[in-house]
């Protein structure tokens, strides 16, 4: 799991730098090529493994085992017997899952995204049941278009 992380990390961070190219280029040099190129190969490294490891660590672990400490404590008096249950509960309670806690994020972020792209097409939908055909002034200029475009039909415009 740690390397599909890494792995998603790094690919992440090279393709940022590449994302910043392209907007860079697109508005320093304003070679809509240029800027395409960036964004493409920004696009393939998300797909592609990475060509640079980053290392990082995602949980603190505690270097002392909880029972080490809890038995150093009551060994001097500090804590008396039947509390060395509750006392290892606490420092094994004191490392941060970072894990859970990014994966639970990502979760939430992408439900919430999930549901209002649906409402919105929802909302869109309702709007395209109330939708009347267009005035005739607007099919001619429809028509005048689909003519020029050397279409085969002329498609049908609707207001909301």
């Amino acid at each position: 799991m740690h390397s599909l992380l890494e792995w998603i990390v790094a690919n992440s961070v090279l393709s940022l730098g590449i994302a910043a190219l392209a907007i860079v280029s697109s508005r320093v040099f304003n070679a809509p090529a240029l800027s395409h190129f960036f964004w493409l190969i920004a696009l393939v490294k998300l797909v592609t493994p990475p060509l640079v490891k980053i290392p990082f660590e995602l949980s603190q672990e505690v270097a002392v085992s909880p029972t080490a400490v809890v038995q150093a404590v009551v060994s001097e008096n500090v804590l008396h017997p039947y509390q060395v249950e509750r006392a290892e509960a606490l420092v094994r309670s004191a490392s941060i899952p970072y894990l859970q806690i990014l994966l639970g994020i990502w979760a939430t972020g992408s439900l919430g995204w999930l549901c209002l792209a649906g409402y919105r097409s929802y909302r869109f939908n309702q709007e395209l049941k109330n939708a009347s055909v267009a005035d005739d002034e607007l099919q001619g200029v429809a028509a005048r278009n689909a003519e020029r475009l050397k279409l085969k039909r002329v498609p049908e415009i609707v207001q909301v």
